[in-house]
């Protein structure tokens, strides 16, 4: 069991890598297009418009992505104020807790915008490229930083759990 759960993990990791990988490609190869173009008085119509989907996929899954590697915006100010390594974790725990409940409120609007671009349809001005396309990637990569959190929140909860029972069984001995 834990060997499915480990490669459906890495999956899901090489999936995402993948997608960035491929949005950015894609993503800096229209630019690059579009630039060009216009130096030779040659614009091509529609470029913002793929761009733009490109983009929401790679702001989305890159935000996922940041999430499970911990390289998403911190303000690491307790490490400067807070010196005792269970203090430390209490911290921790109590970003990832908050953390996990907002992207969970989060989730509620992504999900709302999802079955409204069910609902309405609509779709991109050139291309008629379905709306959905677009709100999907937002819902995906909130649903998966909200994962992320919630791994994060179980082992920091976990790692002071640990820490408390050892102080315990150690204070236990004296």
């Amino acid at each position: 069991m834990r060997k499915i759960a480990s490669l459906m993990w890495k999956g899901l990791i090489r999936l995402e890598q993948f997608t960035l990988i491929i949005t950015g490609a894609f993503l800096t190869l229209l630019i690059f297009s579009e630039v060009i173009l216009r130096e030779l008085n040659l614009p091509l119509l529609g470029v913002e418009e793929l761009a733009k989907l490109f983009a929401f996929w790679l702001y989305f899954i890159g935000i996922a992505y940041a999430t499970y590697n911990h390289t998403h915006i911190i303000a690491g100010v307790t490490t400067t104020v807070l010196r005792s390594p269970k203090k430390l974790l209490v911290s921790r725990v109590i970003v990832s807790f908050i953390s996990l409940v907002l992207c969970g409120y989060v989730i509620t609007w992504g999900y709302e915008m999802l079955i409204w671009a069910i609902k309405e349809g609509g779709h991109s001005p050139l291309f008629l490229i379905p709306v959905i396309y677009f709100q999907v990637s937002i819902f995906i990569g909130i649903i998966l930083m909200t994962f992320y959190f919630l791994i994060d929140f179980i082992k920091d909860l976990r790692a002071l759990i640990k820490v408390s029972l050892n102080r315990q069984s150690m204070e236990g001995t004296r």
